[in-house]
């Protein structure tokens, strides 16, 4: 039963890679801060698009959350080049939106969202593959308690700094396509 599942997937995903490259759009580069507590696990992030066509592109974006049993609320998308909330529409594990991207142009939004703190918080990465090409930069950064302990990650941190009673970690990719996603555990 699950092998025609993939098959599926496999055909829209490259049907959707396909799409991005005629129309001339790329996900080139992401920021995301991270924060943590024992009740929050919080993510914002700038995801950029740029348009190398010289015509509009009007897309439509899907963006995943981890089926981690973590509620994921107070979701916001906001086109950080117009200056005005997005609408979406919130599907089981996922949020799907429309952006405009003007020919020879970028665009910036801003999503972001909470979820419960679990034993083990999971932020979809893996899913740039369905551009058909690397993050061009990548920045993440995840601000825990000083007191909590974090460990167990995917991507081992390329520093860390304690500030204000609490524990920043810091990542910086290039030409970043992660097999695996954004995973660490949290001990209470």
């Amino acid at each position: 039963m699950r092998k025609p599942f993939f098959v599926i997937l496999i055909i829209v995903l490259g049907g959707y890679t396909n799409v991005f490259a005629q129309n001339g759009l790329s996900f080139y580069e992401e920021h995301i801060d991270f924060t943590i507590d024992k009740n929050y696990f919080t993510t914002n992030g700038i995801y950029s698009f740029k348009n190398s066509s010289t015509k509009m592109v009007r897309q439509q974006i899907i963006f995943p959350f981890y089926d981690n049993n973590a509620k994921v609320d107070s979701i916001v998308v906001y086109d950080l080049n117009k200056q005005c909330n997005l609408p979406f529409q919130k599907l089981k594990n996922a949020i799907v939106f429309y952006i405009v991207v003007l020919p020879k142009d970028s665009l910036d939004v801003n999503i972001s969202y909470i979820q419960n703190t679990l034993k083990r918080n999971s932020y979809i990465i893996s899913s740039t593959k369905s551009w058909g090409a690397p993050l061009k930069k990548a920045y993440y950064s995840l601000t825990a308690p000083l007191k909590m302990n974090i460990g167990d990650f995917t991507f081992t941190p390329d520093s860390m700094i304690v500030k204000a009673k609490k524990r920043i970690y810091y990542w910086k990719k290039n030409n970043f396509l992660p097999a695996s996603e954004f995973e660490f555990s949290v001990k209470r």
